[in-house]
């Protein structure tokens, strides 16, 4: 008896074309199906609301909002082209609508797994695959990239913008890239859109910095090209446009201020002008453990991440003493590492396009683990590393197809249904504000940002006794933090409870003597209990203090 996929795919017996009904169904109309309830989220406060509601910089794309977007940092970073379409989405959608916001992100998504289907289709055939082959083993890839959980917080979370806009931008780059080596007429002008395609890649999120390298390995192992001279040329003004992203991400690290939390100068000119002065201060916010124990944490983190990408289902927590409370670490890391380690080898076959998937997933996962601090890395930072895997994965897939149809397309099956089914799970996380944040507590409970959002989110909906609980407990945690007094004092001074507010604000005061925002908190304390000359002699202080 015959058997398909998709009533087109045949696995045993004469081996059918996908057709376009195929693609369309498992390439856009199963992620769609999967997402589409993202678009009626709201906010969940999370970031989204500093950046879309609060500031007015991305209401719109008035020229003054234009100036602000290209001309400021915001916050910790220099991204103006996903700001700009935060912009544009406002103009659009007349207003900061969540729905509106979903929509993009997910219309994003869906045009990231048709790129990533015409990435793999393309390397595949230049390596010789006929192209049946080819275009089975692109749609393995896409269709592993279109329901991976790492998806849903790029949908379901409206910042998540950031990560995928970048990787549009990031696989146009490469595709425009690969047609201007190839292309008899009109190269220039494909490099330039493929120059300008990494550029915003860039301005969009650091993390495509990593684009020459992956032009390389296509050059290197797609291409068969051998003269680092010719490679070096080709990829040249990818690597120049590399390095200035590169020099504004680290500006804006330099211009940052972890004490109050806010930039030395926010304005690019501004900063450009200051940084002879500011080059240590992005040194000094480093890391001061010794190179050994930095090592030991960078390499558990990076197998970890990597466990957690493939493995999404089994292991839901990247922190604490247990990974996802069923093994130690070190073991877990280590069985996902020989066992992907045995993966590769029964592929070896395939070696060139293996080799271009293992190293695209591990070496931007590896960037992605050094780029981040204490927490684990956010599930969105795996939507670019997991593109690799996804090749990888394809070529599985039309490996064991050859000789197992059955086995290979029905493990894919079995493979797409868990990730759809723990998308389907982590995507509920973002329908519900304090739902939301009481997770990023449970799982992180020992991280203060995580317990100073989630109060927040119960003083929005007037919960002060839960409010203060998680107040004092972001305290407690990083007890150095000028802003966490304030939080507190500022909770209990708007509920009514001026006293304890103002010895609140008295003893962080105590623990921070020179932080003129603590002696404004205590000036509108004493303010509000009508002791005004108390209250001018602090503002006083606080003025000769700034």
């Amino acid at each position: 008896m015959t058997r398909r996929l998709s009533g087109k795919i045949r696995l045993r017996g004469k081996e059918s074309r996908p057709t376009v009904a195929d693609l369309f169904l498992l390439l856009f109309i199963v992620p769609l199906a999967l997402y589409f309830r993202a678009v009626f989220f709201d906010f969940i406060n999370y970031d989204d609301v500093q950046m879309l509601v609060t500031s007015t910089r991305a209401h719109g794309l008035s020229p003054e909002n234009l100036r602000t977007i290209f001309s400021y940092f915001f916050v910790e970073a220099y991204y103006p082209v996903r700001l700009f379409s935060f912009a544009l989405d406002y103009e659009i959608y007349g207003g900061p609508s969540p729905a509106g916001f979903h929509l993009t992100n997910l219309a994003l998504h869906l045009a990231n797994v048709w790129l990533v289907f015409l990435l793999a289709r393309q390397a595949a055939r230049s390596l010789e695959h006929d192209p049946l082959s080819a275009r089975r083993l692109a749609m393995a890839a896409a269709a592993l990239f279109a329901v991976h959980p790492a998806g849903a917080q790029v949908v379901g979370w409206i910042p998540g913008r950031e990560e995928v806009l970048m990787v549009f931008f990031f696989l146009s780059g490469l595709l425009l890239h690969r047609a201007a080596l190839h292309a008899k007429n009109a190269s220039l002008l494909l490099h330039v859109l493929a120059a300008y395609a990494a550029l915003f890649a860039g301005l969009c999120h650091v993390t495509a910095v990593v684009l020459p390298l992956a032009a390389v390995l296509l050059l290197v192992l797609v291409e068969n090209e051998k003269s680092w001279r010719a490679i070096c040329l080709r990829t040249s003004y990818l690597w120049a446009v590399a390095v200035l992203v590169g020099g504004l991400r680290y500006l804006s690290v330099a211009m940052w201020d972890e004490r109050t939390q806010s930039l030395l100068f926010p304005h690019l000119p501004t900063a450009i002008r200051n940084l002879p002065r500011m080059l240590g201060t992005a040194y000094t916010q480093l890391p001061q453990d010794s190179f050994f124990l930095l090592a030991v944490h960078y390499l558990g983190k990076w197998a970890l991440l990597a466990g957690d990408a493939v493995f999404p289902f089994f292991v839901p927590d990247t922190e604490g003493p247990f990974y996802g409370g069923f093994l130690p670490r070190f073991l877990f890391a280590a069985i996902v590492l020989c066992g992907l380690a045995l993966v590769l080898k029964r592929l070896a076959g395939e070696k060139k396009l293996l080799v271009l998937g293992a190293v695209w997933f591990f070496g931007i996962m590896g960037f992605s683990a050094a780029w981040t601090v204490g927490l684990a890395v956010p599930l969105r930072f795996f939507y670019l590393p997991w593109i690799g895997f996804c090749l990888a994965g394809g070529v599985l897939v039309v490996r064991a197809g050859r000789s197992r149809p059955a086995m290979a397309w029905g493990t894919l099956f079995l493979v797409l249904l868990a990730y759809g089914g723990l998308t389907t799970c982590r995507l509920s996380l973002y329908d519900d504000p304090l739902s939301f944040h009481q997770a990023i507590a449970n799982r992180h409970p020992w991280y203060w940002k995580a317990n100073e959002s989630l109060a927040k989110q119960y003083y929005l909906q007037g919960r002060y006794a839960e409010a203060h609980q998680a107040y004092t407990k972001a305290l407690e945690q990083n007890p150095g933090r000028e802003d966490a007094w304030v939080n507190l004092v500022n909770l209990h001074r708007d509920h009514g409870d001026r006293q304890k507010a103002l010895e609140l604000a008295r003893r962080g005061l105590k623990q921070n003597p020179n932080s003129a925002v603590l002696h404004l908190t205590l000036a509108s304390v004493l303010d509000k209990m009508g002791k005004k000359d108390q209250a001018f002699a602090q503002v006083e202080k606080a003025v000769s203090l700034e």
